[in-house]
């Protein structure tokens, strides 16, 4: 099957590790193994389908690591690996400038914020929820616009501390005067196979398609402080906000008004949350 292009095995129950050999499709395009029980390590040469592999799909399995070397010129635009025992991200993944949406949720990642995905100029869409991630997000920034694209911040439940990431706020493009792009047509045929699962107020859901017009930033349930950044206003497009379980002070700011969509949330609608949180505002639906 040297030629096979989309190689779609979701939902069954395979098990053990990814063969190597899978490495001798040289032309494919898209691997889905999500949801079955896959283990152990991902084969060292998927980093090499530079001019092919377009998006990745393992998640929901006990993979343990991604060993995979990224070399320049990499062409991956979709890697979806919620679900498993990872515990590091490969900083290779810095030469995959084409990557638009990155699912690193629910495993066993440590350490700091990847300050260095703040360089992918294409990214739409970072999730790195129900990790083990820690310190702050205010490392000094090397990128003069980070995350341009961004659409969908998506880091709840870790152990960040420190005040909000404010310069995120003031360079994501992505989340201004937002409009849908009806020239997608190629990229999503690709998407049908790559999911996101998403929480919003309260529910899970799955996006099957990710509009330019759906925009989200969760913070919550962490252990961020101090005020919530006048800059937030500016993401005029934000659809949905969730920054409850912290220990966030002073007031919501007014700026706030200016997202105009009628989804956004803020968090603070249960008693948890107004125990954990002390700001203190009116907030009138629209």
């Amino acid at each position: 099957m040297s030629e096979l292009d989309y190689l779609v095995l979701p939902h069954n129950k395979l098990i053990g590790e990814i063969p190597s050999s899978i490495c001798d499709l040289r032309l494919l395009t898209l691997l889905h193994l999500a949801d079955n029980h896959l283990e152990g390590q991902i084969p060292k040469c998927l980093g090499n389908f530079n001019s092919s592999l377009l998006a990745l799909n393992l998640g929901q399995n006990q993979i343990t690591a991604l060993q995979s070397t990224f070399a320049k010129g990499c062409s991956l635009q979709s890697l979806i690996l919620y679900g498993n025992k990872l515990e590091g991200i490969t900083h290779s993944l810095i030469n995959c400038q084409r990557l638009e949406s990155i699912d690193f949720g629910d495993n066993e990642i440590r350490g700091a914020f990847p300050f260095w995905m703040e360089a992918f100029p294409q990214l739409r869409v970072l999730v790195l929820r129900s990790n083990k991630l820690n310190g702050t997000m205010l490392e000094a920034s090397k990128t003069e616009h980070p995350f341009p694209k961004l659409q969908v911040l998506y880091i709840s439940r870790n152990a960040f501390v420190g005040y909000l990431p404010d310069r995120y706020f003031k360079n994501c493009e992505g989340m201004i005067d937002a409009k849908d792009n009806l020239t997608r047509v190629g990229k999503d045929g690709l998407q049908t196979y790559l999911d996101l699962g998403v929480i919003l107020k309260g529910l899970d859901q799955e996006l099957k398609r990710l509009l330019d017009t759906f925009t989200m930033i969760d913070l919550s349930s962490n252990r961020f402080s101090g005020n919530i950044p006048v800059s937030i206003g500016n993401l005029n497009s934000l659809r949905y906000l969730n920054l409850s379980n912290n220990t966030l002070t002073g007031e919501i700011p007014v700026s706030l008004g200016n997202i105009s969509i009628s989804n956004t949330l803020i968090g603070y609608s249960n008693s948890k949350m107004k125990r954990r949180n002390t700001a203190k505002a009116t907030i009138r639906g629209r």
